[in-house]
């Protein structure tokens, strides 16, 4: 489940900055979103002290680990 929910966030990251280059930062689906890439990643986070960590060995994860910023 934890491998389905990365691949999800790294969808919604995606889309999210797909949208963000289209229609701006501030446009609704680019809102809606990040709203739910947040709640993915909130989620993530919970699930990381159920499965024992997360996979870089127990360092802390930060929402810019799952970025990747293209210009």
């Amino acid at each position: 489940m934890k491998k389905r929910l990365e691949d999800e966030i790294e969808f919604i990251r995606k889309e999210m900055l797909d949208a963000a280059d289209k229609e701006g930062l501030s446009a609704d689906r680019t809102m809606k979103l990040s709203e739910k890439l947040d709640a993915l990643i909130n989620r993530f986070e919970e699930q990381k002290g159920d499965y024992g960590g997360c996979p870089n060995d127990g360092e802390t994860t930060s929402y810019t680990d799952f970025q990747q910023i293209d210009y």
